[in-house]
């Protein structure tokens, strides 16, 4: 099994907006951290790991379409998410 490199956002960020081009790079450590997850758990990818939770399948579905998504927003297309008011 694949060793993860964790990611900390927080880490990168050093308090204050990081560049774009450490937050690009931070996003696909954590894209690839994810695809070795999803590699090591394919024997049991369709299983959740307790009843009511999701499966791994799953959980990487949620993060692809989170991510397509916020490639929406990014864009300034129109996205899924819904539109929660300010506070």
């Amino acid at each position: 099994m694949a060793q993860l490199q964790t990611v900390s956002y927080a880490a990168i960020r050093g308090g204050s907006m990081a560049g774009m081009d450490t937050v690009v790079e931070a996003n696909r450590a954590a894209v690839n951290d994810l695809l070795a997850a999803a590699k090591a758990r394919e024997a049991v990818w369709t299983e959740p790991r307790a009843p009511g939770k999701w499966s791994p399948s799953q959980l990487v579905e949620h993060v692809a379409r989170s991510l397509e998504e916020s490639a929406n927003e990014v864009r300034g297309v129109r996205s899924k998410f819904p539109n929660c008011r300010s506070f």
